[in-house]
């Protein structure tokens, strides 16, 4: 190899570092907007009790997402002395953006604290922000809602009465 042979590597490279520069430029201008967007009309034709969030505290590793938050989840402990509630932490869709500009699309999976632990999220797809429609938001907040509504009625997540790890 000579020094000449290098130039269709370099190119390689500096086309590389610019298709990053791009979609980071996309993301901020049309990607975030668009989902933000999105997913505020979602959540207000669909008054669930879920938020939208705009995760921007690190550039160009920023995410939007649609989540159910935190709330009781309707179990408690009764002692004589106290009773205590458990937080369920709801599901989330995030469409977050990768180090090179793409966009991963990921389901966090709700759970109960010390009863019911996390299950493994699951990642929908990795596309590129020119790539995301109005269309593919809609879609996979559909398949969000799936997951969650398997996930509420699954066999996997209910422990059994009066049996608990600890």
């Amino acid at each position: 190899m000579t020094l000449q042979d290098l130039k269709e590597k370099v190119d390689n490279y500096k086309n590389s570092i610019e298709k990053v520069s791009q979609n980071r430029e996309y993301w901020q201008n049309h990607t975030k907007p668009l989902l933000k967007d999105t997913l505020e009309k979602i959540k207000e034709t669909y008054p669930l009790d879920w938020n939208v969030q705009v995760l921007d505290w690190t550039s160009n590793s920023e995410g939007v997402n649609i989540t159910f938050g935190k709330k009781p989840s309707g179990i408690y402990e009764q002692t004589e002395t106290s009773s205590r509630h458990y937080v369920k932490k709801g599901g989330t869709i995030v469409f977050s953006q990768a180090g090179n500009g793409d966009v991963f699309i990921i389901i966090l999976y709700p759970s109960i604290e010390e009863l019911v632990s996390e299950k493994e999220h699951k990642v929908l797809g990795k596309i590129s922000p020119e790539k995301i429609t109005e269309e593919l938001i809609i879609e996979n907040v559909g398949v969000f809602l799936d997951e969650m509504a398997k996930w509420e009625n699954s066999n996997e997540q209910n422990s059994l009465g009066y049996f608990r790890k600890g």
